[in-house]
């Protein structure tokens, strides 16, 4: 049952790729506060048009319970502040491997990005939830 959940959400992101678009990539660090779990991300962006935006992260954790999560999140570009600052709330879901096992949540948060020249800085506060909630803080650059 999870092996079909996981091919079903990985084949609708490649999917979702395959529109047109700007494609982003880079990578970041990730803090989990409530497990207080560090780790390194890699992160897809995909800006669909100019209110619709998408991003997939790998992120691997320094942490004895908790080793990666990979993240699919849906953005709706909310607010343009200016042409190089904007503040996205973002819903989506967490797949989280633990040591006990497998688990799948849900994202709620806001992605805030500034440009600098073809630089995107990102800093993304979120919520996980699954079986309780964590607050996940992640931080980076695109390419």
């Amino acid at each position: 049952m999870h092996k079909t959940i996981y091919l079903t959400v990985l084949l609708s992101f490649f999917g979702f790729l395959s529109l047109h678009g700007q494609l982003y990539y880079g990578g970041g660090v990730q803090y989990n506060v409530d497990a207080s779990a560090p780790g390194l991300q890699g992160k897809l962006f995909f800006e669909i048009d100019d209110t619709w935006r998408g991003s997939g992260t790998f992120t691997l954790h320094f942490d004895n319970t908790l080793n990666w999560t990979i993240d699919l999140d849906g953005h709706y570009k909310l607010l343009d502040v200016t042409d190089r600052f904007n503040i996205s709330p973002l819903a989506g879901l967490a797949i989280v491997d633990l040591n006990s096992g497998t688990s799948i949540g849900f994202n709620l948060g806001a992605f805030i990005d500034v440009v600098f020249g073809e630089k995107h800085v990102y800093f993304e506060p979120k919520f996980t939830i699954r079986s309780g909630t964590a607050l996940v803080l992640s931080g980076g650059v695109f390419f």
